[in-house]
């Protein structure tokens, strides 16, 4: 009953094309290869503990995995996390072709950001990316100090 009242006050569309009924048609899923077939980004470390950084796609502003990473991040939707997590499920077999990696380490919030958001959207994915290469997850290795612009 409450999802039919959702629908009826906040009608859904499609975030990749806006048109049909659904958070995500099969049509832009299939459109979507960003996150489906990650692929890594090596960027050499200043920090004589950490040797490799990997990033498993580029963060493009109106990309497919943009807008989603957008819709978590800025309005905590349950659909964009569910799509990013089967996307990352569908994609495990490429993110495990990665070199070896001793943990995940998701890039922290300020502290005054995460108090006014109340969750880190790169702690969401991390967390998944951490369960399909079977590693730890550290999420108290970093710290942010600088409150920089969204």
């Amino acid at each position: 009953m409450w999802s039919f009242v959702q629908d009826c006050v906040f009608p859904q569309s499609c975030l990749g094309c806006g048109v049909s009924d659904e958070f995500f048609c099969a049509r832009c899923r299939a459109q979507a290869t960003d996150i489906t077939q990650p692929t890594g980004v090596y960027l050499p470390s200043s920090n004589p503990s950490i040797s490799t950084i990997i990033a498993l796609t580029k963060y493009q502003p109106h990309s497919i995995s943009g807008t989603l990473i957008e819709a978590l991040k800025y309005t905590y939707s349950p659909d964009a996390q569910t799509v990013i997590t089967q996307w990352l499920q569908a994609g495990q077999e490429i993110i495990k072709t990665l070199p070896p990696a001793d943990m995940v380490i998701p890039i922290p919030l300020h502290p005054r950001r995460l108090a006014e958001r109340g969750f880190n959207q790169a702690d969401i994915i991390a967390h998944e990316v951490a369960t399909i290469l079977q590693i730890p997850l550290a999420t108290k290795v970093l710290t942010r100090n600088k409150n920089t612009k969204q």
